[in-house]
């Protein structure tokens, strides 16, 4: 993983952005000699975005398991049109 300075990284942009897509470094920038900000290849990206999301998704699964008052989206969209063809049919019948 290199680093380079923030001044140093505006001057070489073409060349840090280019040492990223296609030589696949992880590119650091620092500020006054403090970490700020990463570059990375857009395959590290993607790779992140997909341990972030699978992540995600497990933490709602163990959330929705544990609250016994939770429902499935499909059951309440079910209720939903039951009661709404109910509600048709009592209209149509009053007609």
């Amino acid at each position: 993983m290199d680093r380079i300075g923030a001044r140093e990284a505006r001057l070489k942009f073409a060349d840090v952005l280019n040492r990223a897509a296609f030589a696949k470094n992880r590119i650091v920038f620092t500020k006054n000699g403090k970490d700020v900000a990463a570059l990375v290849p857009i395959e590290d990206l993607h790779a992140l975005e997909g341990l972030e999301d699978r992540a995600d998704s497990a933490a709602a699964r163990r959330i929705l398991a544990s609250n016994p008052r939770t429902r499935k989206l499909v059951d309440v969209i079910g209720e939903d049109t039951e009661a709404r063809t109910a509600a048709r049919k009592r209209v149509a019948s009053h007609r």
